[in-house]
């Protein structure tokens, strides 16, 4: 999961990335998954990467993730 998202969200510097935080215990993020998959289908301006917390817990807490879900935008 970290060398995806250094790849996909820190080494992007074509177009915007909006990172979803989830987690797959949380129905929140359950229920906005399909949207915001709509919503990158849709706006082919920025890139989406989905973030699991659970996978990744060393990135949930080095961008200090408290909550879920959490949306974090990087560019360049």
């Amino acid at each position: 999961m970290n060398d995806s998202f250094q790849k996909t969200v820190l080494q992007n510097s074509e177009k915007p990335v909006l990172v979803f935080v989830k987690a797959p215990w949380c129905s929140s993020c359950k229920a906005m998954t399909p949207r915001i998959a709509q919503l990158a289908e849709k706006h082919t301006d920025f890139v989406l990467f989905e973030l699991n917390i659970d996978q990744a817990p060393q990135l949930a807490k080095t961008y200090k993730i408290l909550a879920v879900p959490t949306f974090l935008i990087f560019r360049h």
